[in-house]
């Protein structure tokens, strides 16, 4: 796949304005209205279901006080016409998207319209067919949720899953993607990090990083506005609470059209408008909006409390989403790997064997952690 230089400059010309909007907004001691409006944001979430076929154990789902639906195709088009371009978009909500089987056409349609796409699934649907669909949708990056490659740990957390099952049908999507001239996917997995998760890390990333995947990422178990299952798990610092970045960065549209700009808000229980009735450049500056903006700013507790958010016990802006925090280190992060996800990905030889030994030991059985350090 040939790489967009007019698309990328152009998506790094937006990345800059919205670091040098960010870093106007946090050098000022005293905050007003032009600093609670955003131009747009980085990331833009889309939610194709909220339904799931599986029940982690850290996940808000079984907390969630919304009804359960999925995103028409009709729905999906009328939204991405709004969408800002050169915005990365990213097919996950509170459910699992491949369970609606659109999901492959939307990010044919977004991919044709000149936006990056990205989807996150926990792999368990990726059937021969699904793997096609999913490689030929024009997709830039595939990012799994696998948290533990033990067997009894990988089926406790992700209840429901199939260990063996869903490993073999991630592994061979790997390979049939790196095996592939037609595309350069970028391909993530992700381990979220429970206190059992933490122990055998060691063999997570020995088990991931020998495989040709293009990023291993150890996530943080975050709070979810509460509602994670897993919430008293998670590690708090002293720290006071400082404002958070993502509503200027970030926006989720539910499947019914619905609006958060904190995508963490799995029961929308903040609704900043409704994409159905209304584009997202309107929704995104409406009073609505601009009002969680300043109370954030503002670190205006009571205001959190009257909409049912904790944005002072949250534990995302500890994990990089504070305005400096943002601004000195995650930034940069996520600009370098956007700018990975644009080079043609060099596949190791060594790697792709790796690769297949582990598909052929899945076809017939459960990888062992000694089977990881053997080929390892």
């Amino acid at each position: 796949m040939s790489i967009d230089k007019d698309k990328l400059s152009k998506q790094f010309l937006r990345y800059m304005e919205k670091y040098h909007e960010l870093k106007t907004i946090e050098q000022k001691n005293k905050h007003d209205e032009e600093d609670l409006y955003s131009s747009g944001p980085m990331n833009i979430y889309v939610e194709p279901t909220n339904r799931c076929n599986l029940l982690c154990e850290f996940c808000a789902r079984e907390n969630m006080e919304r009804e359960l639906g999925e995103l028409s195709l009709e729905a999906f088009e009328n939204i991405i016409k709004d969408l800002p371009q050169f915005s990365w978009i990213s097919f996950l909500g509170n459910g699992e998207p491949l369970i609606n089987n659109n999901v492959y056409t939307m990010i044919k349609s977004a991919d044709e319209r000149g936006f990056n796409t990205r989807i996150i699934t926990n792999g368990t649907l990726l059937i021969k067919g699904n793997r096609e669909k999913l490689l030929e949708s024009g997709i830039d990056e595939v990012h799994f949720s696998f948290d533990s490659i033990e067997k009894n740990l990988y089926e406790k957390i992700r209840k429901g899953a199939k260990y063996r099952e869903t490993l073999l049908k991630i592994l061979l999507f790997i390979q049939e993607a790196k095996l592939s001239q037609k595309n350069n996917i970028f391909i993530t997995v992700s381990s979220v990090q429970t206190e059992e998760v933490k122990k055998i890390n060691t063999f997570n990333r020995k088990f991931w990083l020998n495989l040709p995947i293009d990023n291993f990422y150890e996530s943080p178990l975050y709070s979810l506005q509460q509602q994670s299952k897993s919430y008293e798990q998670i590690e708090r610092t002293e720290n006071k609470f400082t404002s958070c970045v993502i509503p200027w960065v970030s926006v989720k549209i539910n499947f019914d059209g619905s609006v958060n700009i904190c995508p963490q808000d799995f029961s929308s229980k903040y609704p900043v408008g409704n994409v159905i009735n209304s584009n997202l450049k309107q929704i995104q500056n409406n009073e609505s909006a601009k009002r969680l903006r300043k109370a954030i700013l503002e670190k205006d507790i009571s205001f959190f409390r009257e909409c049912n958010y904790n944005c002072d016990l949250c534990n995302t802006w500890e994990s990089g989403y504070s305005f400096s925090d943002f601004l000195t280190s995650t930034y940069s992060i996520i600009s370098g790997l956007n700018y990975e996800k644009t080079r043609p990905q060099i596949v190791e030889k060594e790697k792709l064997e790796k690769l297949d030994l582990y598909i052929e030991i899945l076809k017939s059985r459960a990888l062992t952690l000694e089977d990881i350090e053997r080929i390892s």
